[in-house]
């Protein structure tokens, strides 16, 4: 009645994980139509032509049942710029632009086809006939804080019979920012099992384990647990990132040590070794809720990811730091990069050449970036430094009891610091206070 004659595409784009299965199938439901699912990975067969006839097998399914939803996930490749070398190369994805294009028979016009894809126009090339030919692109992003306590609360409401009464949230809902709700799935599923292991209810501490478990991976503390020399260099490099947040987000809170405590990202510090990522020891936190960072912020993340070497030179020496701060150096020369190359920060043109070059090239730093880098890093690990030589007595302490724990959350670490602090406070005042030395650059 309305004159729409072609049929209707549909194209789910984004991260794993965020539900386009999930929808497509909801979508059937509500409409009352059966589904084909089909993986277009699986589509090529080996053979020439193979693709676009496992496609022609798939429209001959759906006319079948005249009306109908044809469900193609993973479909990223299929979006990609035509053009192979070879006069095959591309028969796949010629047979799915004839298929979304046009209508020959009335029985094809109540086929809805969606198509998926981990990727959108905005972060993959994309064939621009093949986009031309969805009249709906839905873009699927991971969850906000709301969204994730609501699917928390559902995952855990199916299993309401063993959730301690206190469970408390907060932490986990933190610690979340950036997942998908398959993943909020697969940490309270975890949460789950952890439970069952332990025979207790699943309160706040199985549920910030699972999350542990997720992000972090498996942890063992047999790698250094007979190496008191290795656990004490980690210990301190862990601290030294550890110190450098704490200090800012002290000055920050203004003396609140609530609100420091909320503020703070660090959650655990641990001796654990983590084989995912071949670290010795870790430090557990939640990610940022702020999207846009300024350049303090920037420059204020250095600091933290340089807090780690930066307390091994101040005990050791510059002879004594190790190759364990490998991880934070090419997170440093990344942001640095962004800052420098990406943003224009630090100099006066605001321009992005790494947007002219081809896609998939190596990135080349030019020699100006370089410079400006390596000034701002020299610069940043100076005061790093700077921040952390006087609080060499507080380090020791901390190394301490983190040895003798072999991990400790937020919690504790913020009462030890206020515990040390209170007993230097009480020796100052009745055997007055010890001459500061100060260690030459």
């Amino acid at each position: 009645e309305y004159g729409v004659s072609k049929p209707f595409n549909v194209m789910f784009s984004g991260p794993a994980g965020t539900g386009k299965t999930k929808l497509a199938s909801y979508l059937a439901k509500e409409l009352r139509l059966p589904i084909l699912f089909h993986s277009a990975a699986n589509l090529e067969t080996g053979f020439v032509a193979g693709g676009s006839q496992t496609l022609q097998r798939i429209l001959s399914m759906a006319k079948r049942r005249k009306r109908c939803i044809v469900f193609l996930d993973e479909a990223q490749d299929l979006f990609m710029k035509r053009g192979g070398n070879r006069k095959f190369d591309d028969d796949t994805q010629n047979m799915l632009l004839a298929v979304l294009d046009g209508v020959r028979t009335r029985a094809e016009t109540e086929i809805i086809w969606i198509v998926a894809s981990n990727f959108n126009q905005e972060s993959q090339p994309m064939d621009e006939a093949m986009l031309r030919r969805f009249q709906m692109k839905v873009d699927f992003r991971t969850p906000n804080r709301e969204e994730r306590l609501a699917i928390i609360q559902h995952y855990l409401s199916q299993r309401s019979a063993k959730v301690a009464p206190d469970l408390d949230l907060r932490h986990v809902v933190e610690v979340t920012e950036g997942m998908s709700p398959a993943d909020i799935e697969t940490l309270v599923n975890q949460a789950g099992i952890s439970a069952v292991q332990a025979g207790e209810l699943i309160g706040t501490d199985t549920m910030m384990l699972a999350a542990e478990r997720v992000l972090v991976g498996n942890t063992t503390s047999n790698t250094t647990k007979e190496r008191d020399r290795d656990r004490r260099i980690i210990a301190i490099h862990e601290w030294g990132h550890f110190l450098v947040d704490f200090l800012r987000e002290r000055e920050l809170a203004g003396g609140d040590w609530d609100k420091l405590l909320a503020a703070m990202k660090t959650l655990k510090i641990s001796l654990k070794a983590n084989p995912r990522s071949n670290a010795l020891g870790f430090v557990f936190h939640r990610q940022g809720a702020n999207l846009l960072k300024t350049k303090g912020d920037l420059e204020h993340e250095v600091r933290v990811l340089l807090g780690g070497m930066a307390n091994e030179e101040l005990f050791f020496g510059e002879e004594g730091t190790t190759n364990g701060a490998h991880n934070d150096i090419t997170r440093v020369t990344r942001i640095l990069h962004h800052a420098v190359g990406e943003m224009g920060m630090y100099r006066k043109t605001r321009l992005n050449f790494g947007a002219l070059e081809q896609a998939g090239q190596a990135k080349q730093v030019d020699e100006e970036t370089r410079s400006i880098m390596e000034a701002q890093s020299e610069r940043l690990y100076a005061e790093t430094r700077a921040q952390l030589a006087p609080l060499k007595p507080l380090t020791e302490h901390l190394v301490g009891k983190l040895m003798e724990a072999g991990e400790m959350s937020l919690a504790s670490a913020v009462e030890e610091i206020r515990r040390f602090e209170r007993d230097c406070d009480a020796f100052d005042s009745q055997f007055g206070a010890l001459p500061v030395v100060v260690e030459p650059a």
